[in-house]
């Protein structure tokens, strides 16, 4: 698992949820989420998750952006992405050349 101890002794790790492809209705995610804060786990949910632009998450820029923050970000030992799909190739061009902060478990 990713070194939850960057963040301080005690601090659970913190998850990020992505949506680098279609977006996700609130009510599939506010279950999700009780779930995962019962296992210990601190979740932030990505604004784009819920963002709707036809079919995907936002533009594929804005889903770029989203998932480069998340995989920079040293606060956030877990990456995990909600719906893959052709919309998350799309965002690989488009990523920085070194997006990642420290080592991540990555799901989805």
């Amino acid at each position: 698992m990713a070194d939850a101890r960057r963040r301080g002794a005690g601090q659970p790790p913190r998850a990020r949820l992505v949506a680098p492809a279609r977006w996700v209705p609130e009510e599939v995610i506010a279950p999700f989420a009780e779930i995962v804060a019962a296992e210990g786990l601190d979740l932030e949910v990505d604004p784009l998750v819920h963002h709707r632009n036809h079919q995907l998450a936002g533009t594929d820029e804005e889903r770029a952006v989203s998932l480069a923050s998340a995989l920079g970000d040293e606060e956030v030992d877990i990456l995990w992405g909600v719906r893959g799909g052709y919309g998350t190739t799309r965002t690989l061009p488009l990523l920085p050349e070194s997006p990642v902060s420290g080592a991540k478990l990555t799901l989805g």
